[in-house]
């Protein structure tokens, strides 16, 4: 098998088990195969590999893992696990069983996922619409985020079916901390201040993060033109309405009141242009503040931004239920493209990776810099309600460090060093393998294919 001699399907190498027991993992399962196809990294020096329930285990003890986690379905390869151990005469980790997780309005199962990525249903492994990992952190999840969402949960041996909200809790709560402010325009509508002189530049300022006062604020340009949302104006106003009308005044944040004049429009009713007037004193409270953006040549702003809101990849909560399958589920519009949207000059410069909340079209939202330069990019996504959010997540959060302590936590390493730390395992005298700090990961994994070939001779032998 080793030399190339049978093809593919036509040998395999069997554990001798049990074949009389009642659990089919222990009926003499399949621990080598032949597979004649070039590997990622070893080219075509091998043709056989070992099977998932054959080096699970034996990778498990090489690693000096505690405890194995998996999930339910793996509750009867218990015995087969345990039973590679003691074969090889190897250190014998615990393994335990847990209620698989999942969360609403989205699919987990790997299978599910290759199937949306295949289909280019999604852009890839990294899509903001799915919650792979790689997902997550394009989103802008902080790992603390995530690490609260699970012990909130607890671990139990049941399937639960847990509320997306509640994860999206988690990521507000984190965000909501440590994220800087910044003001984002989705749906321009220019508006003219007529007396705001015209050649007058006033510095106006807001809090990065409102609850730290300490990280300093953000100085932003005023002028007689600036921008606002088109989702806060209206042409007829109403009693439940707040915000920008004809004739009606409201309070630009951390700015003036402005009161309606006159509207311009194109001949097809598009509105051009905003006339109004401004009060210096601010002599009444209005009853609502809605954002804006100045338009400030001198000052580089508006900065133009091109943002993608993210909306839920399903239409029902639970995609399985659909009767034609998930993939009937499928919300059309999950992925919305804004090419022209305008941010304030906070933004320059940001970094890829950034955390920044945002006031938009419905309402609060997390921004992400998914491309710097000219124009930036911001990855917006729903979280939840009325929040928009998009991706922007501070680099800070996702270094190397912070991620490993997740990973480490799942695994439960008992050195709490990671798998290429120098250790020597404890195994049996004629097998140990010593792994060095400066072995490559690539080396690491070659020594684990070495010392898996040597486990099974030994097995064999031990047969």
């Amino acid at each position: 098998m080793k030399n190339g001699k049978f093809e593919a399907g036509k040998a395999t190498l069997r554990l001798k088990m049990d074949m009389q027991s009642g659990n089919p993992y222990m009926w003499d399962p399949v621990a080598y195969r032949v597979v004649h196809k070039s590997h990622v990294r070893t080219g075509d020096k091998w043709v056989i590999y070992p099977t998932y329930d054959f080096s699970h285990c034996l990778t498990d003890s090489l690693e000096n893992i505690t405890h194995s986690l998996c999930t339910t379905e793996f509750k009867l390869a218990r015995e087969s696990y345990y039973w590679v151990c003691d074969a090889a005469e190897v250190y014998k980790p615990v393994q335990w069983e847990y209620g698989r997780l999942n969360i609403t309005n989205t699919v987990l199962s790997k299978r599910k996922l290759q199937k949306l990525v295949s289909e280019k249903i999604v852009s890839g492994w990294d899509d903001p619409r799915i919650y792979t990992i790689e997902a997550l952190r394009r989103r802008g999840f902080p790992p603390k985020a995530i690490n609260t969402f699970c012990e909130r949960l607890g671990i139990t041996t049941a399937n639960t079916t847990i509320p997306v909200e509640m994860l999206e809790a988690c990521v507000r709560d984190e965000l909501n901390a440590t994220a800087v402010r910044a003001k984002v325009v989705l749906n321009p509508i220019k508006v003219t201040i007529t007396n705001f002189p015209a050649d007058k530049i006033e510095d106006r300022t807001y809090p990065k993060v409102p609850s730290e006062p300490s990280k300093g604020v953000h100085t932003v340009p005023f002028t007689n033109t600036i921008y606002i949302d088109a989702s806060d104006f209206r042409d007829e106003d109403a009693p439940d309405y707040y915000r920008l009308a004809p004739g009606k005044e409201v309070g630009l944040a951390r700015a003036y009141n402005i009161t309606c004049q006159r509207v311009i429009r194109e001949p097809n009713g598009k509105i051009v242009e905003i006339q109004a007037t401004y009060d210096p004193e601010n002599t009444r409270k209005p009853q609502a503040y809605i954002h804006w953006v100045a338009h400030c040549p001198t000052r580089q702003s508006p900065v133009p931004v091109e943002v993608r809101l993210y909306n839920p990849l399903f239409k029902s909560r639970n995609p399985d239920e659909n009767p034609g399958g998930f993939l009937a589920d499928i919300n059309p519009n999950s992925l919305e493209v804004i090419p022209a949207a305008l941010a304030d000059i906070s933004v320059l410069g940001a970094k890829v990776g950034r955390a920044v909340e945002t006031r938009g079209e419905c309402g609060r939202g997390i921004q992400r810099v998914n491309r710097a330069g000219p124009p930036c990019r911001l990855v917006s996504f729903s979280l939840g309600g009325c929040c928009r959010s998009a991706t922007y997540s501070s680099s800070s959060a996702w270094d190397t460090s912070a991620w490993t302590r997740t990973r480490r936590r799942t695994r439960l390493c008992s050195t709490g060093q990671s798998h290429s730390a120098k250790t020597t395992r404890r195994l049996k005298p004629s097998l140990a393998v010593k792994i060095n700090t400066s072995t490559p990961k690539s080396n690491v994994r070659a020594t684990h294919l070495a010392w898996l070939a040597v486990a099974a001779s030994t097995i064999c032998q031990t047969l």
